[in-house]
Order: C-alpha cells, then structure tokens, then sequence
C-alpha cells in the first residue's frame, strides 16, 4: 500500500515530469493505485533430509486496479508460477530443471541449467551447489540470521507467540553486518575471477561500510509474530513500514548533494500473512509440460551467454560492429521526414577503436577496415554526397548542429546495411536516445 502519494507528485513537478502528464494522468491517483496491490501466494516443498533433492512450487495470483484519470480505471489480474526441480544425490548425472510462468507469457518456459553451463564448468557448478546444499551450511546460516536479530532486534516471546520489532537503527545495522558476510561466504567463489588484493581491498571496503543516517523504515518499522504450535512455527504475519529516503541515498551513490525542493522520501507498507497448512511429506503440483503449451529458453540463454565472452586476440580477429550501434543526443533532428544522427558518436559506438575520425573545413573523413564494402567515407558540411573510396552515393544533406555532425539516419539503413531500430526522448534527463540493428542475416 502506498501510503501517501502527494510528496511523490511533488517530487515529479519538481523535475517537470508531473506537467508533461496532467492532461491525461491523475498522478497521485494513480500512484495511489499503483503501489496498492495484493497478491496471494502458495508453496509447496518437497526437500530431502540431506538437501541434495528437492522439488519446490511457488504459484501467485494478483489483482490490482489502476486509477489512470477520472475516466479510465484498469483492472488487472494476473498469474505468475515457478516451479524447479534438482537433484545432486549423484554427481555425475545431475538435474537442475526450472519452469516460469508469467502474465507475459501464454507459454511455460523452461530451462535446464545443464543445457546452459558449458561442459567445462559443470563440475564447478555442481561442486559449488553441493557445498551450499547441506542442512550444515543451511544451519550455518540460521544461526547468524538468529545472532542477528538477537543482537539488533527488539524480541518477545510467550510460550504461543514470538514478536520481533525492527526499527530503522537496528535495520541498518543488519544490513551493516549482512555484506561481509555473504561476502564472507562467497569469498572462495569469487577467487576464481578475482585476485587476493582485489578480494582483500573488497573485504576491506565491506567490513568498514557505514551506512549511518540512511533512512530505510518509518516509524512503525517491521513487526513479525510468529504463533506457535506445539513448538513449531504455525502461522507468521509481518507488517513492514517503509520510508526510503531517496535523497540520503542520491547523496550516497553519486557524491552529489540533493538539492530538490521535495524532500525525495517514498514512503509505503508492506502487509504479509502466511501459514503453514502440512508440515511432512508432500506431493508437490508441477505443471504438464508439452511442446504445445511451452518454449524452451536455454538455447536462447546458451547462444546469449557465448555471445556475450569476449574473443581473445589468439582466437579470432575481432569482428565490427557489434550487434547493436546507438548512444544518447542531446538532438536528433528530423528534415523532410527522416530523422538524423550524430556521425561521430554512432560510428565510435559501432566500430569503437577502429575507426578513425577527423574533421577539417567542414569535410568529415572516417577510416575503419571492417566498413563494409570500403575503407574510406567522406562527407561534407552541406553536401548530399558521400564519397566511399571512390564511389560517390547521395544520402541527405550533411549538417552542423552546435558542433555536432549529423546525417540521415538513412546513411547508415542504406549503404551500411544497417536497421534503424529506435528513437526516443527521456523525459526526466531531457535528452534523446537512438539506436541501430548493425548485424544482418
């Protein structure tokens, strides 16, 4: 529930954005709206004494209506799902199998882990999960969390009922004494990737880090009760009151200090009751998966992954431009219907360090080698030609625009090859962005 929602219309009239929408947005209603959501969730597990096989089940139903203005109300009821199955009781043939279901979708996806991991690293993989799959580190963990709260939270308890009260002092000190230690337990992991002085000057950084006077909770902060029932857990409600101090934590990230008028606070709750309904053995629902009603994302996944490894200088010669070519404008002029770019910074963006770029009386020369087709490209302030090698082809009048160089975005759909995918203007950063498809089939 989003409790007040004035300070956030202030907040966006204050960076202009509030005015850009009031004709066609009730702003505050519809954060109001927004932020108000409930949603039901059930789960079912299945986990083995050891931990090495489990099937888990997480489904939700949500509903929501959305005030846009007065005239328009939009109600939404959705459906999400995961379901995963894994199996490491034998290391040489083990399972790791996810099922999603999202509103999104009218499909399950589906990924296998071991489809994704390169044969190479599956050992790895297996050999890290099994270390965390074990009720040792399980109860490793639970001890901490328990010292934790202990140690910071205001805690009451009765022979049916178990309250713990945080405040905002004792989350932050939490949060203060969580870092270093998934740090802590994820230090192993990370020395595959980084040296002992990234990892010790890491470690340092962590262990010192002081977020004192960062606002997190409002007032009422977080209440859990835990009712009891013959020892065990029965039932847990949790009633959480937020107040994000978004200028303390503007001022954190960039050094800048907040100097808006609004004082950047978001301020929402956030109300949760669960019960346990078995405690045993229990048949987890998993859906029918069949190739009608589902798609497979882990050959996606894989070529995304291989994509994204950077060829080393032994391997292969690296190949421009990427897949993608674009960055931001400060304009993007539109003459005669098309829209155009800035020369310079879309050519860095496609071919990076291999191009090079000089400009002298108004003639513009770039030179790359993986240009296709050509080396050289020239072109001239006011001028419809442009020369490739010695080609001369006709795009639209070349222009100069506060020191900026720019052409039809039609230069590069036509004689590069390229797919002109997007332009768009950010309305909070008063700026453009553009974009090109550079790969062709």
């Amino acid at each position: 529930t989003f409790d007040s929602s004035k300070e956030v219309a202030a907040l966006l009239k204050e960076i202009n954005l509030y005015d850009a929408f009031e004709n066609y947005v009730d702003v505050e209603a519809l954060f109001q709206s927004l932020f108000s959501l409930e949603t039901k969730m059930f789960m079912q597990s299945d986990v083995s004494e050891d931990m090495k096989k489990a099937q888990i089940a997480i489904t939700a139903d949500g509903f929501q209506t959305i005030d846009v203005n007065k005239n328009l109300d939009v109600s939404i009821a959705s459906k999400t799902g995961m379901w995963l199955i894994y199996d490491f009781s034998d290391i040489q043939n083990p399972v790791y199998e996810l099922i999603y279901s999202y509103p999104f979708m009218n499909k399950y996806m589906t990924i296998n882990i071991f489809d994704i991991i390169p044969e190479e690293q599956k050992s790895v993989f297996v050999e890290t999960i099994s270390r965390l799959l074990t009720p040792e580190y399980a109860a490793g963990v639970n001890v901490f969390a328990l010292a934790l709260i202990n140690k910071h939270a205001d805690v009451t308890a009765s022979f049916k009922t178990v309250t713990v009260k945080i405040d905002n002092e004792a989350l932050i000190a939490i949060i203060e004494d969580i870092i270093p230690y998934i740090f802590a337990q994820t230090e192993d992991f990370l020395g595959d990737t980084l040296s002992k002085e990234q990892l010790a000057q890491m470690g340092k950084a962590l262990a010192g880090l002081s977020l004192d006077g960062l606002q997190l909770l409002g007032k009422d902060g977080i209440v859990i009760k835990y009712n009891l029932k013959n020892g065990a857990i029965s039932t847990e409600s949790v009633n959480s009151d937020f107040c994000i101090d978004i200028s303390k934590l503007y001022t954190m990230i960039t050094g800048e200090e907040w100097d808006l008028i609004s004082d950047g606070k978001l301020e929402f709750t956030i109300n949760a009751d669960a019960a346990v309904s078995r405690v045993g053995t229990t048949k987890v629902q998993f859906p029918k998966i069949t190739e009608e009603n589902s798609v497979s994302l882990s050959d996606m996944i894989k070529e995304n992954m291989q994509s994204a490894i950077p060829e080393t200088e032994t391997e292969t010669e690296q190949e421009y431009p990427y897949w993608y070519a674009g960055c931001e404008a400060s304009s993007l002029p539109v003459i005669n219907g098309d829209i155009y770019v800035p020369l310079r910074a879309t050519l860095e963006s496609a071919y990076e360090e291999s191009v090079q770029i000089s400009f002298e009386n108004g003639v513009v020369t770039a030179v790359s080698n993986y240009f296709p087709g050509f080396n050289t490209m020239v072109i001239s302030n006011g001028s419809d030609k442009v020369y490739f090698d010695n080609n001369e082809k006709t795009t639209g009048t070349v222009i100069i625009e506060n020191g900026t160089t720019y052409v039809s975005s039609k230069l590069f759909t036509d004689i590069f090859g390229w797919e002109f995918s997007d332009a768009t203007y950010d309305i909070l950063e008063n700026s453009y962005w553009y974009g090109f498809y550079t790969m062709q089939e």
